[in-house]
């Protein structure tokens, strides 16, 4: 795994800022917040994967006007 110190210095945490601008939900902005490099190159490839289906949905169709969705996991776990 690669150091903290690193991924400050390569800006890592800047990068997931500007991603995390893109989620709607506060649950989403917290998943790319915990998002770290992986040495494991299948968890990698599976990850893109999914990641290249996003892409290809958002381009391909129309995305909801949603401007916010609150955290509902409180509310879902009652």
């Amino acid at each position: 795994m690669i150091s903290e110190e690193a991924l400050h210095q390569l800006e890592y945490f800047k990068v997931l800022d500007y991603i995390a601008e893109y989620a709607v939900t506060e649950n989403g902005k917290d998943v790319i917040a915990s998002v770290r490099p992986s040495r494991d190159h299948e968890a990698s490839l599976k990850r893109g994967t999914f990641i290249n289906d996003a892409k290809t949905i958002m381009i391909n169709a129309d995305i909801p006007p949603i401007n916010y969705i609150r955290d509902l996991r409180e509310s879902l776990s009652l």
